[in-house]
């Protein structure tokens, strides 16, 4: 079930930054999210090596090796 919040009256343009600022930090997480993902599936499927991710966060491929890993889906 969902719960629905209405914004007290004045306090739009207050909610609307906020909401703002929270859409660019989901933004930049799914970004470093997508590119670790890609990691540990670079690895999975070339090398057949299993990477955590937080290895994956240190990692790091060339453009050739990205560009593999999003043609494969």
């Amino acid at each position: 079930m969902q719960d629905f919040y209405i914004c007290q009256d004045g306090y739009e343009a207050k909610a609307a930054s906020i909401f703002e600022e929270a859409a660019k930090k989901l933004m930049k997480d799914m970004h470093y999210e997508a590119r670790a993902q890609a990691i540990i599936e670079f690895y999975a499927q070339y090398r057949s090596m299993k990477v955590k991710k937080e290895e994956a966060r240190t990692m790091n491929l060339t453009k050739d090796q990205f560009m593999s890993v999003s043609k494969e889906r």
